[in-house]
Parts: structure tokens; C-alpha cells; sequence
């Protein structure tokens, strides 16, 4: 195995998967928390108008947050293959570490805290495990040496 970083199919393979995320997260979150985004906001003291506005901000924030997210996970997958090898055990590997660390540890916190409810914290990591592993799973197989 090769241990050159590939960093062009790093950055290729991270927009694969914030477009595999993206895709499967906005219809499951809606489905399974829609209302409940909402009503945690105003619980928290913030209501949402999605004035032309907002809605720029929050596209152009959620792309570059997004692809982000997705280059550093694929990075993450590659600097451990040399330790796990090539292939769909790594990419789990590297989706739990990514999940445990920006799903399971913030909303744990905020359900601990009364500021998110019990409902909504379990549910968004639960879907966030599924987005993360599947959007891992084939970006993954986008990266080459």
C-alpha cells in the first residue's frame, strides 16, 4: 500500500461525501425530526426567519461545513489505513471516530444540559451515525493513491 497522501481524491472523495450525506440527511431529518428543529430553537431562545437572507448564509455556511467535514473524514480514513488496511472496516473505523466526536460528544452535552431535549438528542445522533457510516462507506471507495 502506498502511503502517499492523494490529497486532490482527498478533497474529490470529501465532496462525494458531503453529497452522499447532504442527499440522505435533509429527507431523514425531516421525516424523523422536522418539527422537533423548530421547537428546539425557540426552546433555546432563537426562532428561525428564513428570510433570502438567512437562507444565502446558511447554503453558502452548510456547503463549506459540509465538504469540510467530508475532506477531513476521508483524510482521516486514509492516514489509518495503513494500521487497518484498505476497505469497509477502515471507513467504519473512521466514522465512529468522526461521529463520536461531532454528533455523540455536542448533542450528549446538550440533552445533559436541559438545552436540547432527550428526544431529539438520541434521534439526530442515531441519524447521524447512519449518514455519517453510509456517506463514509462510499467515499471511501472514490479515494485512490
Amino acid at each position: 500500500m502506498n502511503n502517499k497522501i492523494n490529497w486532490g481524491s482527498i478533497f474529490l472523495s470529501g465532496v462525494v461525501w458531503a453529497l452522499v450525506y447532504s442527499t440522505l440527511a435533509a429527507p431523514l431529518l425531516f421525516i424523523f425530526l422536522g418539527e422537533s428543529y423548530i421547537e428546539e430553537l425557540k426552546t433555546m431562545g432563537h426562532s428561525i426567519n428564513l428570510s433570502m437572507d438567512v437562507v444565502v448564509k446558511l447554503a453558502i455556511f452548510g456547503l463549506i461545513f459540509i465538504v469540510s467535514w467530508g475532506v477531513l473524514t476521508i483524510w482521516l480514513y486514509v492516514v489509518i489505513r495503513p494500521n487497518y488496511g484498505d476497505g469497509t472496516k477502515t471507513a467504519l473505523i473512521a466514522s465512529l471516530v468522526v461521529w463520536l466526536l461531532s454528533v455523540v460528544a455536542p448533542l450528549s452535552h446538550l440533552a445533559v444540559f436541559g438545552v436540547a431535549s432527550l428526544y431529539f438528542s438520541i434521534t439526530h445522533i442515531i441519524i447521524g451515525l447512519i449518514l455519517i457510516m453510509t456517506a463514509t462507506l462510499i467515499a471511501s471507495k472514490q479515494y485512490k493513491n
